[in-house]
């Protein structure tokens, strides 16, 4: 009996839909390693000439003209994902449905299907890790979902309400409608996430909460096995959320060792470099990203984490970091509250999660900055802390002869004051590693008078060079393409540089 109501369970549509789903969530992993793949094509001169470039013009870096709500605008391969989620959708909402009765519960069904993916704990950077995907595929996979299940709540609450009077004073109405306002508000709050990113985190959490118990009290006493959903929604948060437990003690507790130790260093212009001391040593790779939490902060900050780029990074004598510093300018709630609260250049505990982005493990199966014979890297403002770690893993690379790399071109429009002192002494040490000479940096600072036109030339064997004005970016362009060497590759976009 088991086995034929499981293989009737199984061959029901919203089964068959939930499969169909698992199956779209493993198709974004296959396409994350079809990206890395394409690491070895540059051994034949025709995929590399021909195929790589056409592959990502036109299927991975492509951009469509549809706009989804909150979504942005997507990828072509995105869109055609979605195109087909949307259908599956749609044909599973009416197969066997045979009346208006139907048509509600196969909604409910269908949401509560929609909404598993978005209770993997651990937040955005921790679930991408999980399931394999990008950080970006992710935030897109969980937005989508959201917006699907609360469309398919919506449609039940109109259905059900066409069919009855919906009253609060019905305790399975009330808790219905509960649920579905806390979907909702998930849906929305993310609108306000960049402007006030701490009430977003203990909102988003709060909502999520009250939304599990109102199914729960809502589809207590329904027929079907509808129970089975709040239940795997609750193991599931709980499971990840143990692991993310796990991985931050891992990170952070050593026996015999101090735990993470941070120290603040503030420079002119509301420019200051964390540095933090760590107990677990890692390879560091360029781009690679952690959560950093600060009890001292405040105590509503003790178990909040904030995200950070690792901008510079010290290793020992293994070639593991043994310390990494980030750079950051205040704007308002926890950054602000760090400068306010923390006493500069005196070290304080903290805590991290981590890393996230790029892996550690030399398996070839990642398109390296190194691929390329000629890097063209721009950055305006703080910005030059997402190109330092590119700029110290090439020389790193060029000195063990593991990249192509012939030449790095920097090009750095200075913001405000205190931009250039901030990462002066960085700067500095790229340039005294570069025994190739194949760094060259240009920085433009508008705030020097415009008399001033002479290049003045800094650091070691002048490889530095320092601008009045601001820069042109479609002639540095220009003169970069002027000047290639092999393959070339820019990291940046500024607003004003056209479409590459």
């Amino acid at each position: 009996m088991t086995y034929f109501a499981i293989t009737r369970f199984l061959t029901t549509p919203e089964a068959i839909y939930g499969v169909v789903l698992g199956l779209m969530a493993l198709s974004f992993v296959l396409y994350r390693l079809t990206l890395c793949t394409f690491s070895f094509l540059s051994t034949s001169p025709f995929l590399s000439s021909r195929v790589r470039p056409f592959l990502l013009r036109h299927v991975i870096y492509a951009r469509s003209y549809w706009h989804f709500a909150s979504l942005g605008r997507t990828s072509r391969t995105h869109s055609m994902l979605i195109v087909l989620y949307f259908a599956g959708t749609g044909v599973c909402n009416i197969v066997r449905v045979h009346s208006v009765q139907d048509a509600g519960k196969r909604a409910a069904k269908l949401s509560l299907i929609n909404l598993f993916p978005m209770f993997l704990g651990g937040g955005y950077e921790f679930s991408a890790r999980l399931l394999g995907v990008s950080l970006h595929s992710y935030g897109f996979l969980h937005r989508l979902f959201a917006l699907v299940a609360l469309v398919e709540a919506l449609a039940h609450v109109i259905i059900v309400a066409r069919s009855r009077a919906i009253s609060w004073a019905n305790e399975m109405q009330f808790y219905g409608l509960l649920a579905a306002s806390m979907l909702l508000a998930l849906v929305i709050l993310p609108l306000v996430k960049k402007r006030v990113y701490e009430v977003f985190l203990v909102t988003h959490i709060g909502c999520a909460v009250t939304m599990i118990y109102g199914v729960w009290q809502h589809i207590r006493s329904a027929e079907g096995n509808f129970w089975v959903f709040p239940l795997v929604f609750a193991c599931t948060f709980v499971i990840t959320g143990v692991l993310q437990l796990i991985r931050i003690i891992y990170r952070n507790v050593v026996i015999g060792k101090s735990h993470v130790r941070m120290n603040l260093q503030p420079y002119v212009g509301d420019v200051a470099r964390m540095t933090l001391s760590l107990p677990r040593p890692w390879v560091v790779r360029a781009g690679q990203r952690i959560n950093l939490g600060v009890p001292s902060v405040g105590i509503f900050y003790i178990f909040q984490s904030h995200p950070f780029a690792i901008s510079w990074w010290e290793n020992d004598v293994n070639g593991r970091a043994v310390s990494i510093s980030i750079l950051l300018r205040p704007r308002s709630g926890f950054t602000k509250r760090l400068f306010d609260r923390i006493e500069p250049n005196r070290e304080c505990g903290a805590w991290i999660d981590g890393p996230f982005g790029p892996s550690s493990v030399s398996w070839r199966l990642n398109c390296n900055v190194g691929d390329y014979g000629h890097a063209f890297m721009i950055a305006t403002g703080i910005g030059i802390a997402a190109q330092l770690p590119y700029i110290k893993e090439l020389l790193d690379g060029h000195e063990k002869a593991q990249v192509r790399t012939q030449v790095i071109s920097l090009v750095w429009q200075l913001d405000r004051v205190g931009d250039y002192e901030s990462v002066r002494d960085l700067l500095q040490t790229l340039v005294r590693q570069d025994n190739g000479y194949m760094l060259h940096v240009s920085i433009y600072d508008p705030l020097r008078a415009h008399s001033e036109n002479e290049i003045q030339h800094i650091g070691e064997n002048g490889l530095i060079d320092v601008r009045s004005g601001r820069v042109s970016w479609e002639e540095q362009l220009d003169i970069e393409i002027g000047n290639q060497m092999g393959k070339m590759i820019v990291l940046g976009k500024p607003c004003s540089l056209p479409s590459l």
